[in-house]
């Protein structure tokens, strides 16, 4: 059976004095040119054929994540290279499963609207 799980996010550029912040805060450089905090939106499950009446479910009240921040380090046309406002390191590759059909379903269900009702999970 087929399912996925998306989370959309909003990307907002971060200013010298958030950047500042969160040096002080974590000790964390971030480059103020590709600062960025994603606030991410609550996540959405489906579950069947995406071209016949895949079920769509909200799993959750509000997003499950944080918003996170972040920088890009390092970018070529293979590879982007990120660092989190709490010191991880990111690796973003072009390719592999990227490339496969599958990669663009969430194009599918973007704008459906969730089974009405309670949610699951909270």
């Amino acid at each position: 059976l087929p399912a996925a799980v998306v989370a959309g996010g909003n990307f907002t550029r971060i200013g010298e004095e958030e950047v500042a912040a969160i040096k002080n805060e974590t000790g964390t450089e971030l480059r103020l040119d590709t600062a960025v905090r994603i606030d991410f939106e609550k996540p959405v499950m489906w579950l069947g054929n995406k071209r016949l009446l895949p079920l769509i479910v909200s799993l959750g009240s509000r997003a499950q994540s944080p918003p996170v921040t972040l920088c890009t380090t390092y970018m070529d046309d293979k590879i982007r290279l990120a660092l989190a406002a709490k010191g991880g390191r990111l690796v973003f590759t072009r390719g592999g499963k990227a490339t496969r059909a599958f990669a663009s379903d969430w194009q599918t269900i973007e704008g459906k609207r969730p089974l009405s009702g309670g949610v699951v999970g909270t």
